[in-house]
């Protein structure tokens, strides 16, 4: 399937797959019309089903296509020589928001099928395309020596973790309620506004120096 879409022009492939996005955000996978598909991605039913075969599968294709796009660019773009964690987390948020120029309604459908997928499904799924990708980003040249030394390091990360997943919640399910494409431009300078007052409070609480009354 894969290999007969990368067979055709890119610009035809991001219209297919932006087309496909759209539908499947905007409605359920029952009711998503393969004919809005193909008439905003400008080809022919007929081309639709050789490409992916059937519905279902044009689906899951889109499934693996978002995880596995989401994290080819973390992984491409992120510094990795960035050695403060918090920079770190919140450059791979920055990422994924930037996604959005290439495909407008990526994380609308991405927080669709978190939605309707168990945790362990995604986490199978997300390790297919790259296992241990959070804790490479938690763990990679990481300066360790900046922690605080009288708190579990384990306790730190489980808190500083916890509380990105609890707001990336937060901001999918303003997604999924939102069925038109989201302004990311707007949303991107508020989520890093959000994400750097998180950082103050995080470097307050568990860099060493720190202090809730700085």
């Amino acid at each position: 399937m894969e290999e007969t879409l990368e067979k055709i022009e890119i610009e035809k492939q991001d219209r297919i797959i932006n087309s496909a996005l759209e539908e499947f955000s905007k409605n359920s996978f029952e009711k998503a019309s393969t004919n809005n598909i193909v008439k905003n991605a400008e080809i022919s039913k007929g081309l639709l089903y050789h490409y992916f075969g059937t519905k279902k599968k044009l689906y899951e294709f889109l499934k693996e296509f978002t995880i596995r796009e989401t994290i080819k660019n973390i992984e491409g773009n992120i510094d990795w020589d960035e050695r403060d964690l918090l920079l770190r987390i919140k450059e791979a948020g920055i990422i994924k928001l930037k996604m959005t120029d290439k495909y407008p309604y990526i994380f609308n459908f991405f927080a669709k099928i978190f939605e309707d997928s168990s945790v362990d499904e995604m986490k199978n799924l997300t390790d297919n395309y790259s296992l241990g990708l959070v804790d490479k980003i938690y763990t990679k040249n990481i300066d360790f020596s900046i922690f605080r030394d009288d708190i579990d390091r384990k306790k730190i990360f489980d808190i500083i973790n916890w509380t990105f997943e609890k707001y990336g919640e937060k901001i999918k399910k303003e997604i999924i309620s939102n069925t038109e494409k989201v302004n990311y431009k707007v949303i991107e300078k508020v989520i890093e506004k959000d994400i750097d007052e998180y950082i103050e409070v995080f470097k307050k609480l568990f860099y060493k120096g720190g202090s809730v009354n700085d």
